[in-house]
């Protein structure tokens, strides 16, 4: 191997032979799960603001629907006492 990356580019002291390539390595996986454990806090975050604005908008379609319930069931009744008072 000679830690080419394509296009003339090396990782820094790998082709010279005093590569620091562990700690480049440990760096890297260091990085690497602080951007997973923010990833992971950010999709944990939205996923709860999901759950509670669809719990909301759950309780709310309930809401409308029993008030649209209501009212179709007044409205029947009164077409029934209308037709019959005919």
């Amino acid at each position: 191997m000679a830690g080419g990356l394509g296009r003339g580019l090396t990782l820094k002291g790998y082709a010279t032979g005093n590569t620091k390539l562990g700690q480049t390595t440990k760096t890297v996986s260091k990085d690497y799960k602080k951007i997973t454990d923010d990833a992971t806090k950010s999709l944990k975050s939205l996923s709860k603001n999901n759950a509670s604005s669809w719990s909301k908008i759950n309780s709310q379609t309930a809401k409308y629907n029993s008030k649209t319930e209501l009212m179709l069931l007044r409205n029947t009744q009164a077409c029934v006492n209308l037709w019959i008072s005919r």
